[in-house]
């Protein structure tokens, strides 16, 4: 149910591959890798493409087409039953076998007892012979003796509430555009200005013949007579 949960990620596929590199072949007593095929630096000759080669794309590029969801039996979907806080008092297995089986979770117990087997592998050779499925979990917020009552049970996991109280807003009121509008903010806000500064933007006068006249108004005249001169001759 948690992989249902995750989303399609993939590394691009033109890392490590875009350079122009080709095999030396055989004879050369070098390895049949793709080498770099440029000169004058320490890059020439440096093998490519290859997960192994620096520069190189990675070892089985990650996909999205990655088999990302899993189907889940409805039968098998995980609910949360919510106990009152004195279960967290309780002390002795057979209390919290009785209350597992007032709750009718004593067969999912009996269910994983059934999967005690030896384990498929060397193992067994490391103090690591039987295995066996996990059952419900148990999660608290004190333990005042709950742990102690749950151990004994194997196939049932207890920890602690993960991240502590539930989520609380931090403002008492959200509403963004109430807030804004309020006496007390508009109170503290500077007053709006409608005086516009317009920048000029600056021209080259050797190339616009307007910002030229404005300089020099002869100029345009200048330009004219040396226009005459240069088609007399």
């Amino acid at each position: 149910m948690s992989n249902n949960r995750r989303q399609p990620f993939a590394v691009s596929e033109k890392p490590g591959m875009q350079t122009s590199a080709e095999s030396w072949g055989t004879g050369r007593a070098v390895a049949r890798i793709p080498r770099v095929r440029v000169g004058g630096t320490h890059r020439s000759g440096q093998g490519a493409f290859g997960n192994m080669c620096r520069g190189g794309r990675m070892f089985a590029p990650t996909k999205t087409w990655r088999r990302w969801h899993r189907k889940v039996n409805i039968k098998q979907r995980s609910l949360p039953l919510v106990l009152s806080d004195k279960v967290e008092e309780v002390k002795k297995t057979k209390e919290a076998v009785r209350i597992l089986k007032k709750l009718k979770a004593w067969n999912d117990i009996e269910k994983v007892y059934a999967t005690n087997r030896f384990r498929a592998g060397k193992g067994k050779l490391r103090n690591r012979r039987r295995i066996m499925k996990r059952g419900p979990l148990v999660i608290y917020n004190k333990d005042h003796g709950i742990t102690k009552a749950f151990r004994n049970i194997p196939a049932k996991t207890s920890m602690m509430i993960l991240f502590g109280p539930l989520p609380q807003p931090k403002m008492t009121n959200s509403d963004l555009g109430r807030l804004l509008r309020s006496d007390e903010v508009q109170r503290v806000l500077k007053t709006k200005t409608s005086v516009r500064k317009r920048r000029v933007l600056k021209r080259n006068p050797l190339k616009n013949n307007r910002f030229l006249a404005k300089l020099n108004p002869y100029a345009i005249t200048q330009k004219r007579i040396a226009l005459k001169k240069h088609k007399q001759i």
